[in-house]
């Protein structure tokens, strides 16, 4: 069983000074990190939510592009739990990035 988080990745600093918005992946107790591809300063993000702030001038864009991106790669995750193949976290994190480019 795997599971799937969106958090604040805070050890890492962005040339804006912010923080890039990452997609957590856990199997196997090895974690695997997909970026959302938008980022957010510790001070407009909701640790309790693990979304940004009402406050961000661009909350709601955000949060629609976290729950795609969560939805997709929970859709994806259910695929290969179906097959009942077996996979690795970063056979998923492959499988995951070739999904949302196409």
């Amino acid at each position: 069983m795997a599971s799937i988080d969106v958090l604040l990745y805070t050890s890492k600093v962005l040339k804006n000074g912010e923080h890039p918005i990452m997609v957590r992946l856990i199997k196997d107790r090895k974690p695997k990190y997909i970026s959302v591809g938008m980022s957010c300063s510790k001070a407009m993000w909701d640790d309790k939510k693990n979304l940004p702030a009402k406050k961000h001038p661009l909350a709601t864009e955000m949060i629609i592009k976290i729950e795609r991106t969560k939805t997709d790669a929970r859709r994806l995750l259910m695929q290969l739990e179906d097959e009942k193949a077996s996979f690795t976290a970063e056979e998923f994190t492959k499988k995951l990035k070739n999904q949302v480019n196409v």
